[in-house]
């Protein structure tokens, strides 16, 4: 389970996803990269089995996130504080979500961050703003805006959170991947790229064609990486020569709960996984 409510979160398949991570381990390993960290749902229960690290660096391309994991390593207590005093509305929902797409380094950080989970949380499918609030605009459908805002679960999560990073150094960057791969000696890089084929519908942050080339090309000079990706051809050719692996997931962006896809997502892995 992430840190908030985020599309492509991974929790469906982390158990999975840690498995290839743990393969890709080794005792000379010191530093763990997550340049895609999003709301952190592979990297929390991988924490979670206290893996032998003594650096873990966090960068996402979007700012409100990057805010998010600095409130929560630098400022749990007044991030909670926030998130208690917050109530979910339609009209809330809306100002959030205008106030997000123009964000800008000016505002307290805290503030962004609180109310960056708060959009997703009242988001239809995790979107934040790239979708609608729970219900709709007139409060028509089965569920309200409010019917995922649980404070004592996010509070909880926040500190936990906030328990499991403080046993490392951590570095938190608002940066472009391609920064952020291959900077330091003996590293894991776990990367979650925007999904090849709807990744502009469902994220803030996307990637064009060029920059999916671009994050192959900066892998294919890193050794020791594990990524997941959905399963297309184009990604399947331009990782043909690495490790291919297929973990079937159910995907639930847009679908009724009984209806979802059943489909295969890929891990593609630096190193041949050895059970």
């Amino acid at each position: 389970m992430g840190l908030f409510r985020y599309p492509g979160g991974k929790q469906r398949i982390s158990t999975e996803i840690i498995k290839y991570l743990h393969n890709q381990l080794s005792t000379q390993t010191t530093h763990y990269i997550e340049p895609f960290v999003g709301a952190g749902g592979i990297l929390l229960p991988f924490l979670k089995t206290k893996p032998a690290l003594d650096c873990i660096h966090l960068n996402d391309l979007d700012y409100s996130i990057y805010c998010v994991w600095w409130s929560v390593y630098n400022s749990p207590n007044l991030l909670c504080s926030w998130l208690e005093s917050f109530y979910p509305t339609v009209d809330t929902f809306y100002r959030y979500k205008e106030d997000l797409q123009n964000v800008s380094p000016d505002h307290p950080k805290v503030e962004v961050a609180m109310r960056k989970i708060a959009l997703h949380q009242m988001s239809f499918s995790g979107l934040g703003e790239m979708g609608g609030p729970i219900g709709g605009k007139e409060q028509r459908g089965r569920w309200g805006v409010g019917c995922r805002w649980n404070i004592k679960r996010l509070c909880a999560r926040v500190n936990e959170t906030h328990s499991l990073l403080s046993r490392y150094h951590v570095v938190l960057t608002n940066k472009c991947f391609f920064d952020t791969i291959g900077i330091y000696k003996n590293a894991l890089h776990y990367c979650d790229p925007p999904y090849f084929e709807k990744g502009n519908q469902l994220y803030k942050s996307g990637m064009t064609l060029e920059e999916h080339v671009k994050l192959f090309s900066t892998l294919s000079h890193s050794d020791n990486w594990v990524l997941s990706y959905d399963n297309v051809p184009t990604i399947v050719e331009l990782y043909k020569d690495k490790h291919i692996y297929n973990i079937d997931v159910k995907y639930s962006v847009g679908e009724e709960k009984n209806s979802r896809k059943k489909s295969k997502e890929l891990v593609i892995t630096s190193h041949e996984f050895t059970s």
